[in-house]
C-alpha cells in the first residue's frame, strides 16, 4: 500500500497484487496456471506457498527494545527506503 501511495510521485504507476486465501488458489489458480508448467516452477510454486504460509496470522516477534519504533515510523522509513532505491537503480520517471 505504501509503495502504490508513493510511486505517483516518483512518476511511477504500480499495480498492486491481489491477495486471496490459500483455498482459492488450490482450487482456480493452480489448476489454470500451475499446474501446466514444467516441474521445477512447480516445485518452485509449492516451496513459495510453504515458505508464506509461515507468514499467516503469526503475531509480531518480541523486542528487548526500550522503545520499540511507532507504526508511523516505520512507515516513514519504509517510504524513505523506496525513494532511496527508485533514485539509486534509476528508477525515478522523467
Amino acid at each position: 500500500e505504501l509503495v502504490a501511495e508513493r510511486a505517483p510521485a516518483l512518476g511511477r504507476t504500480v499495480h498492486p497484487p491481489r491477495f486471496v486465501r490459500p483455498a482459492l488458489v488450490d482450487r482456480v489458480v493452480r489448476p489454470a496456471y500451475i499446474d501446466p508448467l514444467p516441474a521445477p516452477q512447480r516445485r518452485k510454486f509449492a516451496n513459495l506457498m510453504a515458505l508464506a504460509s509461515l507468514f499467516d496470522g503469526v503475531p509480531g516477534f518480541p523486542t528487548t527494545l526500550a522503545e520499540p519504533p511507532t507504526p508511523r515510523r516505520l512507515e516513514e522509513a519504509f517510504v524513505a527506503t523506496v525513494d532511496y532505491l527508485a533514485a539509486s537503480r534509476g528508477l525515478l520517471a522523467a
